[in-house]
């Protein structure tokens, strides 16, 4: 299998290359075939029928649905099963060569480490590679995948730093199992740090933070800026409410809000919009906000509607507080 994957690897890795192609004709799979055997020796080229097997694999597809009873001998356009393989391959390709030893044989590859790191540091900020970094973050293991990082940190770095520490996030994410204790608290400290700066930055703004609100940004850094000093509560639960899915320690943090004497309860309120299986204690507490001001009620009263199951005593109070609208 290993022919297969390093084909694929470099077929997709060249599509990715070429203006992020995704459809490979006779040709293009031809000449990525020439381009491999040409780094190596006659006694180790790829098989002479790889590519007649790939197409009768599911890795390989094409839309022409009039192929007969053999998709091998159509001689069509191809395309990978879905971009996510074709970025998987590609990571898998980068992944090769940045394990690369230098007193290891590298004569197969078809690029040095050297020539890896460069291509690496020109298109670390290239929308096209996004996904790749974040699986060849996932895939290296000790001392590389901390090069890799160190990597990600050398110039030339993101000026306005948003998009540098996006990348850091999604990478740390799929990297942080391989990282050592100590590794993964720099990085952290490092993305709490532009955090606060957003925060600061943009603290009137009726937005949270769009680095934290992204899935792979660490909850629990959201959760421990809640109580530090110069953080702004309205900010931080506005970046919560922005997040597709809270953990329970976020829910927690939310329905201290909505039950203090103090605070942006109807932010609060709003950002469990998005949570349909809220439990019991939540689901208390929005029913003691349907007895507050209009507007902290009418989003308790959404939260509460867009529960998948409620119990008796919070549906009859839901149908009290829109009783009581009406009558007003």
């Amino acid at each position: 299998m290993d022919s297969e994957i390093e084909f694929l690897g470099y077929l997709a890795f060249k599509g990715l290359e070429d203006n992020h192609r995704i459809e490979f004709d006779e040709g293009m799979l031809g000449k990525a075939m020439h381009d491999l055997d040409q780094n190596r020796s006659k006694a180790k080229r790829l098989p002479m029928q790889l590519i007649h097997w790939l197409k009768g694999t599911s890795f390989l597809h094409t839309s022409d649905t009039d192929l007969g009873t053999n998709p091998r001998n159509f001689q069509g356009t191809w395309y990978f099963l879905h971009l996510t393989f074709q970025e998987y391959f590609a990571a898998t390709w980068l992944t090769r060569h940045l394990q690369a030893d230098d007193g290891e044989e590298t004569s197969m590859l078809m690029m040095t480490p050297e020539v890896t790191k460069e291509f690496v540091l020109k298109e670390k900020y290239n929308p096209r590679y996004e996904i790749v970094w974040w699986m060849v973050a996932g895939q290296l293991e000790g001392e590389t995948l901390v090069s890799f990082f160190n990597l990600l940190q050398e110039p030339p770095v993101d000026l306005i730093g948003g998009y540098h520490h996006r990348l850091l996030a999604a990478c740390l994410k799929e990297g942080w199992n391989q990282l050592e204790r100590q590794r993964v608290e720099g990085l952290e400290t490092q993305l709490t740090q532009w955090l606060q700066l957003e925060m600061k930055i943009n603290n009137d703004s009726k937005n949270g933070s769009i680095l934290g609100s992204m899935s792979y940004f660490p909850e629990d850094l959201l959760i421990g800026s809640f109580g530090q000093p110069g953080a702004s509560q309205d900010y931080l639960i506005r970046t919560l409410e922005m997040r597709t899915s809270l953990t329970q320690s976020a829910v927690e943090i939310l329905l201290e809000v909505l039950q203090g004497n103090e605070g942006p309860k109807e932010i609060a309120v709003r950002a469990l919009r998005k949570q349909s299986t809220l439990p019991e204690s939540a689901l208390q507490a929005l029913i003691g906000a349907l007895q507050d001001n209009e507007d902290v009620r009418r989003s308790a009263a959404e939260v509460l509607g867009k529960q998948s199951t409620l119990p008796e005593s919070a549906l009859q109070a839901l149908i009290d507080a829109l009783q009581d609208e009406d009558q007003n």
